[in-house]
């Protein structure tokens, strides 16, 4: 199985956020819409970095439950590792498990615009 065949069962909705948004802001997204990521879009709608519970709760242990004046920039992963709807199942399951990845980006093509939200 590649991953286009799961994006379309699963449906190609991506939520997202900018760099300067508050952590807060992007927590709150998350939670009211089940997600464990955001990708984080330039102000040009390029690919900045993502944003995963994980960083999130880092900073949380880090600032002792403070996220207050936190943005997104200051906690997300750059260059995240990318997949691409052409990758085999097994390819990325290999490629999440040697960088240690819980969530991974996977590179929109042209005929299937991802719909972003916020």
């Amino acid at each position: 199985m590649i991953i286009r065949d799961i994006i379309k069962m699963k449906g190609s909705s991506v939520f997202s956020i900018s760099p300067q948004g508050a952590v807060s802001e992007a927590l709150g997204i998350m939670v009211k819409n089940d997600i464990g990521s955001l990708v984080v879009l330039d102000a040009g709608g390029g690919l900045a970095g993502m944003l995963t519970f994980r960083e999130i709760l880092k900073a949380l242990d880090a600032r002792k439950g403070d996220l207050a004046g936190l943005r997104v920039k200051d906690i997300m992963t750059e260059k995240p590792v990318c997949g691409s709807p052409e990758d085999s199942l097994e390819s990325l399951r290999e490629t999440m498990n040697h960088n240690r990845l819980l969530k991974s980006y996977i590179k929109n093509w042209p005929e299937e615009p991802v719909k972003r939200e916020s």
